[in-house]
């Protein structure tokens, strides 16, 4: 589900970059929205050193979230031309009285972008500076998407559960697992992506450059991104 953003405020100023920095961007409200008995959590305080987690974090926790976070996405992504950033800043995660994932909430829509070829008349319709920082390519949205999707999210809840666990290895070993079993039931439902059947097959994950950006003072629509070892290379 995703909380819209139907206002804003800047501040006039002449600073280069002040207006950017002062912006507040308001968002819809959660309460009308969880159902009952849930509570919202920020998916990132999961993954807080000493985090007090609402549920033992077992298998079926993993795989609860998985189904609630991964689809949605990859969804939006391919039937839709709509490249999120689900990183866990983003997320919010609904767990109910049993202290099981059951609604996932996604913020932050000021880094979405429409995938050009797929909204190429919608595009056409705005001023080119407009356009350009509206859109990706389908490279830099499936780049994007799977970065903040995998790497700046799901890695580390993984890595949250695991460090729970009395063999951590063994542990992360068998999420990731679900993880890609998730991900091949998206790519069967979604008629096989290419970038998805090259994941499966053992693909470098897409890692952003963060530091890279940041000493180069670019957008961050412009971020580099590095191959990271796949998890999934064994099989």
């Amino acid at each position: 589900m995703l909380l819209t953003e139907p206002g804003y405020r800047i501040v006039a100023a002449a600073g280069n970059r002040c207006h950017e920095e002062l912006a507040v961007i308001a968002r819809d409200g959660l309460t009308p929205r969880l159902a009952p008995g849930v509570t919202p959590l920020l998916a990132a305080s999961l993954t807080e050193p000493g985090a007090e987690w609402p549920a033992a974090p077992t298998a079926c926790w993993w795989e609860a979230y998985l189904r609630l976070v991964v689809p949605p996405v990859l969804e939006l992504l391919v039937t839709h031309g709509v490249a999120l950033e689900p990183h866990l800043q983003n997320v919010i995660v609904g767990i109910d009285e049993d202290g099981l994932p059951a609604q996932v909430f996604v913020r932050g829509l000021e880094g979405t972008k429409l995938v050009r070829g797929q909204h190429a008349g919608l595009l056409a319709t705005m001023a080119p500076g407009i356009a350009r920082g509206l859109s990706y390519d389908a490279d830099r949205a499936w780049d994007r998407v799977l970065y903040c999707l995998l790497v700046d999210h799901l890695d580390q809840v993984a890595a949250a559960i695991a460090d729970r666990c009395p063999d951590p290895v063994r542990a992360e070993t068998g999420l990731w697992d679900a993880l890609r079993e998730t991900l091949a039931k998206c790519a069967a439902d979604l008629g096989g992506p290419p970038p998805l059947r090259a994941l499966l097959a053992g693909a470098s994950l897409p890692a952003k450059a963060n530091l890279r950006a940041c000493w180069a003072r670019s957008a961050d629509r412009e971020a580099t991104y590095l191959p990271l070892s796949s998890p999934w290379k064994r099989q």
